[in-house]
Formats: structure tokens, C-alpha cells, sequence
């Protein structure tokens, strides 16, 4: 899937991070490749106005529900 991440404020650089620090090194360089989902990019910098497509890839390897949580920061 792909999401348009669109700036309406100030310029900034954004990240993602995994919410549980032990998974951190999941990170493959501009992916981060979590049990069933791979974000790209993890990180990016959009000045105001500018929009940033980011792309979720879900690759299940069980069937039910299935969540992964991660956090987006901003430096600004």
C-alpha cells in the first residue's frame, strides 16, 4: 500500500522507529523490516508543502490479526 505523508508545517527530517528497542536492528538500510510488514523509506526530509509517498508492504505469515507498532519522529 502506499501513503502520501504531506507536510502542512515547518521543514523537518521524519524517522521511523520500532516501538520496542530490541528490534531496532530490523532496520535494512531505507527499510525497516518488521515480522510482517516492510515501511520504506524510514526516513526522509520534506520542506513545507511537500509530500513524501511512503509504501507498507504486509507479507503475512500466519492467518488472524496481526499487529506491529512503530513510532515516527520528527527533529523539528
Amino acid at each position: 500500500m502506499v501513503f502520501r505523508f504531506s507536510n502542512k508545517g515547518g521543514e523537518g527530517g521524519y524517522r521511523f522507529f520500532c516501538q520496542n528497542e530490541e528490534d531496532d536492528d530490523k532496520q535494512r538500510g531505507d527499510f525497516l523490516q518488521l515480522n510482517n510488514f516492510m515501511i520504506y523509506p524510514v526516513e526522509f526530509y520534506i520542506n513545507p508543502n511537500e509530500s513524501q509517498e511512503l509504501f507498507v508492504c504486509f507479507i503475512p505469515k500466519k492467518s488472524g490479526i496481526i499487529e506491529e507498532k512503530v513510532i515516527i519522529a520528527c527533529d523539528n
